[in-house]
């Protein structure tokens, strides 16, 4: 995956351009689904209604928003551009690290009877 940052801040709020290379076609209708369905992640792409990820409507979500999801120009069916925009301060690396310990001592734990 190549990241290019684009990322001026807004409050609390900042977005990434983000260029996706695959190794199998994806396509853009496949990903939009897996996002959709993703814990964390708020698809925010509607064209029509001039719906996308901005820094000012992430501020102080929990959630990530993703969106303006297109075929890459660059690495053609291999890849794809989208933007994402998120809260720093709520979703940073330290609610991820807490999600991610959680998620282990789930693993960890057994099931209960």
């Amino acid at each position: 995956m190549r990241l290019r940052d684009r990322s001026p801040w807004t409050a609390h709020g900042k977005y990434n351009h983000t260029c996706c290379l695959f190794n199998p076609d994806i396509y853009c209708f496949i990903y939009r689904e897996l996002l959709a369905n993703t814990p964390g992640v708020r698809l925010v792409d509607n064209v029509t209604a001039n719906r996308y990820p901005m820094p000012i409507n992430a501020t102080r979500q929990h959630d990530v928003e993703v969106g303006r999801i297109r075929q890459s120009l660059v690495f053609g069916e291999h890849g794809l551009d989208l933007f994402v925009s998120g809260d720093q301060l709520l979703r940073g690396a330290a609610l991820n690290a807490v999600l991610i310990a959680e998620a282990i001592l789930d693993i960890l734990r057994p099931a209960a009877k």
